[in-house]
């Protein structure tokens, strides 16, 4: 047998409850690591992204997401082009 996520296994849920499921494994894995990292962050909406901000403000710890974007997507983002920080 395999992962089981309220019964059902891991494979078959939903995103949001995989992704709620491997935000929280990641917040308490290592209490002294306090960044989550989240690849292809842009496959995400905005209110899927306020949720993990949540999470991350609840446990304690920072986001790190990888999003594709054209412009400002937040003001406490780090914007990088072409593996280069910009002002």
């Amino acid at each position: 047998t395999g992962l089981e996520l309220l019964g059902v296994p891991l494979a078959q849920a939903s995103e949001a409850q995989r992704m709620n499921f491997w935000v929280a494994l990641g917040a308490s894995s290592n209490p002294r690591i306090r960044v989550l990292v989240i690849r292809r962050a842009s496959l995400y909406d905005h209110a899927r992204m306020e949720q993990l901000a949540s999470i991350a403000k609840d446990h304690g710890f920072q986001i790190w997401a990888e999003v594709v974007s054209e412009g400002v997507l937040c003001a406490d983002g780090v914007e990088i082009v072409d593996g280069e920080a910009q002002p």
